[in-house]
């Protein structure tokens, strides 16, 4: 399938998003949906996830941004989940010190 897409000078991913409609206003909503990490825990990976899990078969482009968009807020959490732990163990260690 590579190589047909690739002598008729076609992008593989438009051939596998046929009947999925374009939405624009949805993805810009899906990005400022990680915004929820501001007033609900955990929320700029829970609300992204489920906009991702509803739409992805409908919305063009959809299944590749929610992955990428997922990815980050996933490793982003972790990561501040890890420093803020290492910031609070030497905190403690530090006062336990003297």
């Amino acid at each position: 399938m590579q190589l047909i897409c690739e002598t008729l000078v076609i992008n593989i991913e438009e051939l596998l998003d046929c009947g999925k409609h374009e939405d624009r206003q949805f993805l810009m909503f899906f990005h400022l949906s990680v915004l929820a990490g501001m007033f609900i825990p955990i929320g700029n990976i829970i609300l992204p996830l489920i906009l991702w899990l509803t739409k992805k078969g409908k919305i063009q482009g959809l299944q590749r941004i929610g992955a990428k968009l997922l990815n980050f807020q996933i490793v982003f959490q972790t990561i501040g989940f890890i420093i803020f732990v290492s910031v609070l163990i030497l905190n403690i260690l530090d006062k336990e010190v003297f």
